[in-house]
């Protein structure tokens, strides 16, 4: 597929073991998008397809909060029809992708991502991942506990963080970008990435000039590492747009938005793109509901997406810093994250043991107790076992526990793409 400012290419197998495709993909004007669906038969590939139909649906000078409202629509439909419908409970879908949006008169690139699947860029012969993994193994990787060598190999990398369709609540992390002649970008499911590495994405990506030919390498190499899961790529070229030579990486901005959850009472509505603006959404909030939350919170800075918000505002949309690039942002935040959680376990440690310092305190009378001693009277009394240790021992132990309790479906099922 060809426009006037890019050349596309993308391919979608079943792969060798699975019996039906759930990943489900859009290629417009202006959209380029994956989606991997969970849930199994009749399930994921459903919540797939909306998730790809409500993208598919943008198109004129959209902006990246238009991309937004669409990825909540595609929620909240998919969340309704899960629990009105006993054959689709529990399914649910990744995205990430690319939309062409307007900001300051000018086109750019919003890269939009919920999940585990991801999208890159190559340029200059160097590939870098933009989305940021929603996924266990990566909470792990950020907080130092495994390497990404390790994360690729571990038995629960299949647990993701975040999906479509199972809380009315959802994050997006957004990025937008500069469009760059020569650009290369990569969007894929994880049937790609679990199954080869990221050098020999690389190697196909630097092969194969044709965006058609590079999509249809990669399914044939997830094809030929096992082929485990349903593989989904898109490769878009950039062929008009600013000079490589001229453009400053600082630009890119990361913003990470939580959308206070919306309740689903009438589980028939037709949530469109206009009953979802998020405008209209903070006007119906009560001071105390802000419809935008992040952790940690940021300072506004001027390169803040084209929201219009006053910096006074006492919910401002929040951003990453100026001079941040995704990858760094990402850390910032990761590093931050695992602080307030370090913090709370340790506090919690600190309550427990002082609970029961007081119980040891109350049951003793303050008296050290060596053993009854001659002479003493002893009582018998009902011994009663202390109580459980629910403090982690680690920051893993932590992640998992939240991950196990977050990610379990309506039907106890985990929550895996």
């Amino acid at each position: 597929m060809t426009n006037q400012r890019f050349l596309i290419g993308s391919a979608s197998d079943t792969g060798r073991v699975r019996s039906m495709n759930e990943d489900a993909f859009v290629v417009t004007d202006q959209v380029f998008a994956v989606a991997d669906g969970m849930g199994g038969h009749l399930a994921g590939e459903v919540a797939s397809a909306m998730a790809a139909d409500s993208l598919r649906r943008l198109s004129g000078d959209v902006t990246a909060d238009d991309a937004v409202n669409a990825v909540i629509a595609a929620n909240l439909d998919i969340l309704s029809l899960s629990r009105s419908d006993a054959a689709h409970r529990g399914m649910g879908t990744t995205l990430t992708g690319i939309a062409i949006v307007q900001r300051d008169g000018e086109a750019r690139l919003a890269v939009i991502n919920v999940g585990d699947s991801r999208t890159y860029r190559l340029r200059a012969g160097r590939l870098e991942q933009v989305s940021i993994d929603h996924s266990y193994v990566q909470e792990l990787v950020n907080s130092g506990h495994i390497t990404a060598a390790e994360a690729r190999v571990h038995p629960q990398r299949n647990i993701v963080t975040r999906a479509l369709g199972i809380e009315a609540g959802i994050g997006i992390d957004v990025w937008t970008l500069p469009i760059v002649r020569g650009d290369r970008f990569l969007s894929c499911s994880d049937g790609l990435v679990d199954e080869v590495t990221d050098e020999v994405i690389l190697d196909a990506l630097c092969d194969f000039s044709d965006p058609q030919a590079a999509a249809e390498e990669l399914i044939r190499l997830a094809n030929a590492a096992g082929g485990r899961d349903n593989t989904t790529v898109i490769v878009l070229d950039v062929q008009e747009g600013a000079d490589p030579t001229t453009v400053n990486d600082s630009e890119d901005l990361l913003t990470y938005v939580t959308v206070r959850g919306h309740d689903v009472e009438d589980e028939t509505r037709d949530h469109s793109l206009d009953d979802l603006n998020i405008e209209d959404e903070r006007t119906a909030l009560t001071d105390d509901t802000p419809p935008f939350e992040t952790n940690p919170p940021r300072d506004l800075t001027d390169a803040v997406l084209s929201r219009g918000l006053d910096p006074s505002d006492r919910y401002p949309f929040p951003v990453a810093h100026a001079d941040e690039t995704p990858n760094t942002a990402a850390r910032r935040m990761a590093m931050h994250a695992r602080a307030n959680t370090r913090f709370i376990i340790g506090g919690a440690a600190v309550a427990l043991i002082a609970i029961i310092l007081v119980i040891v305190a109350a049951a003793t009378g303050g008296k050290s107790n060596d053993g009854p001693q001659p002479g003493d009277t002893v009582a018998i009394t009902d011994f009663v076992d202390d109580p459980p240790d629910t403090t982690p021992d680690t920051l893993a132990d932590s992640v998992s526990d939240t991950i196990g309790d977050a990610s379990d479906s309506a039907d106890g099922s985990t929550l895996s793409s």
